[in-house]
């Protein structure tokens, strides 16, 4: 039985409300709450990847994670560096996991590329991406890669059929 789709959230996190202000646009924050709620309304899994070495990393408004979603400490630049990531997501080949960055940075690529590379279908969203020239770059890259397993997409555009069996983990 395919798993249910995942929505790995990279990094949303700040030292602070200070930071979190300084980080990203109220629009950026809006459109992360929304694919978030959409995706756990969905039966959706969820799973929060956050850079280690953070004095008490502060979830950014909003999408703080539910009891029920595990939450990983990553140590490099790839969400396969955090410890026992890669157990969890060797249990969910065969599933789409799709990313969502406020920055589509190096992390959010080397971790699909990473996820690609063990044979799971990735999606990099691109609804919370700030920075259009670096969305961009992202799919020049994924273009001259030419690897199918990897595609920049709206998280709307994903099918959306709900997955029953996991509605009721993701209820607050």
């Amino acid at each position: 039985m395919r798993p249910s789709p995942l929505v790995i959230c990279l990094d949303l996190q700040a030292r602070d409300p200070e930071e979190e202000r300084s980080l990203v646009s109220r629009r950026q924050m809006g459109i992360a709450r929304a694919v978030i709620a959409r995706a756990r309304a969905h039966g959706w899994d969820v799973a929060h990847v956050r850079r280690l070495g953070l004095a008490a990393p502060y979830a950014l408004g909003g999408v703080a994670p539910l009891p029920s979603e595990p939450v990983f400490q990553r140590e490099d630049a790839s969400a396969f560096s955090a410890r026992h990531f890669s157990e969890f997501m060797h249990r969910r080949l065969g599933g789409l996991a799709a990313i969502l960055s406020l920055d589509l940075g190096c992390e959010a690529l080397v971790t699909a590329l990473s996820a690609a590379g063990v044979g799971h279908n990735v999606a990099l969203l691109t609804d919370a991406a700030g920075q259009t020239e670096m969305v961009e770059a992202v799919h020049g890259v994924v273009a001259a890669l030419r690897t199918s397993s990897v595609r920049l997409v709206r998280f709307d555009a994903l099918p959306q059929p709900v997955y029953p069996r996991a509605l009721a983990a993701n209820q607050p």
